[in-house]
């Protein structure tokens, strides 16, 4: 049911706001659990403080669109968002506020029928308070949207995650020995390789964000490859590098880890404002990460490959080859964007026993997708 009324008084259509909102209750004691009854002077000085509402909500919801199609064309301009975004943006929000209005009025009609039927005298409804602010929620991608004045509008999305792979070299350096050249190597040096994928969340700490903790989880393939036409042997718990009795024409050992990497990152982060929200974008910013991981030994196996009788023969062999369970280690990356310079040390050794010392040390670059 519709009412409407015309003010031609603006000195009594404010008089009449004020003292409909005007509450008079008994004062009673902190514990008394009687509900408070709420009066007014008249029925018609109720209907048309509801009516006066009703319209404050209506402008109340219009003025929140224009804002929101404002911000939106705002946004298109700068580039920040194409045209297909900005045209379901805009419908979102439409459906939104048009909705608001729907249920708005809907309650506002509802409570006049009340005090219709209730003829005015003893009714419980709210007091009509000052709007403080306006907002309209829009859902992305499960994450809200937010127009609201009191508190600026922003979303701050402080998680994010990457893709992660890194590549490069690898080999076992002996712990208190020196390198001094190739030869002091017991493998290969440019053709021992490692390859990682996984992924990584990253937490920033600070308002800035220029510094965020970096986690996760990576598959490692560390690949050691046997100069000359040696290969790896393990022999009752016992391992050792021996020559094999064909010409090899590749000896790989390669050892499968699944590891558990946290880091701190430094490097200060863009700042980048979207319709309502905002994150920090590491996709230019100088940054660098030192930390550590620790993970477990997935499996061992060794590629042989040669020639016997003009034919070629592939072999490959499984086995533990007393490779250590539980891998722990320190690792650093630095650079610009999604690509760093990486590093990683095993602080266990490869190799339980046996004749093979040293610990992986792994030198490559670190991409993050």
């Amino acid at each position: 049911m519709n009412y409407s009324v015309k003010f031609k008084n603006p000195l009594l259509m404010l008089i009449l706001v004020v003292t409909s909102t005007t509450v008079f209750a008994q004062k009673k004691s902190t514990d008394s659990k009687e509900p408070t009854v709420i009066t007014t002077e008249s029925l018609d000085h109720k209907i048309d403080a509801l009516l006066l509402r009703k319209q404050l909500e209506v402008n109340a919801e219009k003025e929140a669109l224009k804002k929101i199609i404002i911000d939106i064309d705002t946004k298109l301009k700068k580039g920040e968002i194409t045209s297909e975004d900005a045209s379901k943006l805009k419908d979102s929000a439409a459906l939104i506020s048009a909705k608001n209005i729907s249920d708005k009025t809907k309650i506002i009609d509802l409570k006049i029928d009340l005090l219709k039927r209730n003829k005015g005298s003893v009714v419980s409804i709210d007091s009509i308070n000052q709007i403080k602010s306006i907002g309209i929620s829009i859902n992305k991608n499960g994450k809200p949207w937010e127009l609201d004045e009191e508190n600026g509008g922003n979303y701050r999305n402080r998680k994010n995650s990457d893709l992660v792979f890194a590549f490069g070299f690898n080999n076992l350096i002996a712990t208190g020995e020196r390198i001094k050249s190739r030869e002091d190597l017991d493998f290969e040096l440019f053709k021992s390789r490692f390859f990682e994928i996984g992924k990584v969340w990253r937490t920033d700490f600070s308002e800035n964000g220029l510094m965020r903790l970096s986690y996760g989880f990576n598959f490692q393939f560390n690949g050691l490859t046997s100069k000359q036409n040696n290969y790896i042997v393990a022999n009752e718990g016992y391992n050792q590098i021996v020559e094999h009795d064909y010409n090899l024409i590749k000896s790989k050992f390669r050892t499968d880890n699944l590891i558990f990497p946290v880091h701190l990152e430094i490097g200060r982060a863009k700042k980048i404002e979207r319709l309502n929200t905002s994150h920090y974008s590491l996709y230019e910013s100088l940054r660098f990460g030192f930390g550590a991981y620790a993970g477990f030994n997935l499996g061992s196996r060794q590629k042989l490959i040669y020639n016997l009788d003009t034919n070629r023969n592939k072999k490959t062999l499984k086995s533990d080859y007393n490779v250590s369970d539980f891998i722990y280690g320190l690792s650093f990356y630095a650079g610009k964007g999604g690509t760093q310079f990486y590093a990683k040390y095993d602080l266990t050794s490869t190799f339980d026993k046996g004749t093979i010392y040293g610990n992986n040390l792994s030198l490559g670059v670190r991409v993050d997708l």
